[in-house]
């Protein structure tokens, strides 16, 4: 099995996916596919797989990730530009107009837009709901609360397979590593984070942690 493993990365948005992609497929030399839809909308296809992933964040987390990923996207309800909003009239400029403009807007009104909306009702985002959804579908307890690798074991369609569940907080925690380690057979050197589409990359990093401590106020 060790040459032979298939992971599936099935998580919303904003969960470390690309994170995840990108390192369990160098680990485990590409048998690796995600998506953001639940695990049994892959297709027949992730009957296949020896492992389902099924990362996890708190939800006001990758709510404000959400706002901020999406925040030039004028097609986003929730984007100050969408035509609902109040930047609505610049909708229609530039990306490096639009990012000019974000940059000089005070925090406060950004705030204002984000608030607007109650976030629980974008499934795509709201983690609680999936994880309810999933435990319900695979009649297993995944809990949000649990700061550890939650492993199950499941069978579908005569196949035996293991669902692995983690909050992304702990990535980069050794405990989590050698549990991973043990689980798909390779040694905890081997497990190396490849970050992707973090957040201390963008354009926007200040204003996204001004932001979050807006929120705190």
């Amino acid at each position: 099995m060790e040459q032979n493993i298939k992971l599936l990365i099935s998580a919303g948005f904003k969960n470390s996916t690309q994170t995840l992609l990108h390192t369990f497929n160098k680990i485990l030399e590409g048998n690796v596919k995600k998506t953001h839809g639940f695990p049994w909308e892959y297709g027949l296809e992730h009957i296949q797989y020896d492992f389902i992933l099924i990362p996890f964040r708190n939800n006001n987390d990758v709510f404000v990730s959400a706002f901020f990923q999406d925040i030039l996207e004028q097609s986003y309800i929730y984007s100050p530009f969408h035509e609902s909003n109040y930047l609505s009239e610049y909708r229609n400029l530039s990306k490096q107009e639009k990012i000019n403009i974000i940059c000089q807007t005070p925090i406060k009104n950004l705030v204002d837009v984000y608030k607007k909306f109650n976030w629980n009702d974008f499934l795509h985002l709201n983690n609680e709901k999936r994880i309810e959804i999933i435990n319900n579908h695979y009649k297993i307890n995944i809990d949000m609360n649990n700061k550890n690798l939650q492993t199950f074991d499941i069978i579908e369609q005569g196949m035996k397979k293991k669902i692995l569940s983690f909050d992304v907080c702990n990535l980069n925690n050794k405990n989590f590593r050698i549990a991973m380690s043990k689980i798909i057979f390779k040694s905890e050197e081997d497990i190396v984070l490849i970050n992707s589409n973090t957040s201390n990359s963008k354009w926007y990093y200040d204003k996204y942690t001004d932001f979050k401590n807006e929120l705190k106020t």
